[in-house]
C-alpha cells in the first residue's frame, strides 16, 4: 500500500486482497495521508481481488475520519467481487458515490 498526492488529490494504491490481517495496514496509510491535509483522499481498489467485512468496516470509520478533518474520501475502481461486497453491504454509495 502506498500513496501519493496527484491531480490535486492524494490517491491510495491497494493490491491483493483486504480483509481482517490488513485493514490496519490501510488505516495507518489514510492516517499519514491526512498528514498532508488533502481536502481530497481516494483509495484506487483497482488490483484488489477480495475485500472482506472487515474492511469495509475500515472503509467505513476513514469515510467518517477523513470528514472530520474535512476532507472528503472515496473509493476509485472497485470491480468484480469487491463491487459486488461493497453493493450486498449498502455501502458503496457512501464509499464510491451514487454512479
Amino acid at each position: 500500500m502506498c500513496w501519493q498526492a496527484r491531480q490535486g488529490k492524494v490517491w491510495i494504491s491497494v493490491a491483493g486482497v483486504l480483509d481482517y490481517a490488513t485493514r490496519d495496514v490501510l488505516a495507518v496509510a489514510v492516517r499519514d495521508a491526512l498528514a498532508a491535509r488533502p481536502g481530497h483522499l481516494v483509495v484506487d481498489l483497482d488490483q484488489v481481488r477480495l475485500l472482506d467485512a472487515s474492511a469495509i468496516g475500515t472503509l467505513l470509520q476513514m469515510h467518517e475520519l477523513v470528514g472530520r478533518c474535512h476532507a472528503a474520501l472515496r473509493l476509485a475502481n472497485p470491480h468484480g467481487i469487491v463491487r459486488a461486497a461493497l453493493q450486498a453491504t449498502g455501502s458503496l454509495p457512501v464509499l464510491v458515490g451514487s454512479r
